[in-house]
């Protein structure tokens, strides 16, 4: 059985739901495919439990979720990538999908975005000092 035929997909991103906490993961697994993928982190500031130092956390943007982009000597003649190829990494869920005109499932391509990293908040710009008594 042969899935849809998608157009007009080179440069597009595909949005691909994750295993749960496995993103770092499929990531890695695209990657190692040759698959570009791009997973949106932010930074948290955190206390250490014990010793009460300031701590960065970076988790998931977008929990469950990453964008990846098939480069262009994947894609076949007729513009559609190997969709397979993501799916059977560690890791990877499924595409967000829509259903098509002809009432059937095929992945959403992202065309009109470009990564771009989040410029930092105050908080994470600096950091406090903290001592045992407190802040100073």
């Amino acid at each position: 059985m042969k899935g849809p035929e998608v157009t007009e997909t080179q440069g597009c991103w595909f949005i691909v739901e994750t295993n749960p906490s496995s993103e770092k993961k499929a990531a890695a697994e695209l990657r190692r495919a040759g698959i570009r993928a791009y997973l949106p982190r932010q930074a948290k500031e955190v206390r250490h439990k014990r010793t009460n130092q300031p701590l960065i956390k970076r988790r998931p943007l977008y929990t469950g979720y990453l964008f990846i982009r098939f480069p262009d000597h994947m894609i076949d003649r007729r513009g559609v990538p190997p969709f397979d190829t993501a799916r059977k990494c560690q890791g990877v869920r499924q595409f967000l999908r829509f259903m098509n005109e002809r009432d059937e499932w095929e992945p959403f391509p992202v065309s009109e975005w470009k990564p771009t990293p989040l410029a930092p908040t105050g908080s994470q710009r600096t950091r406090a000092r903290w001592s045992r008594r407190g802040r100073r």
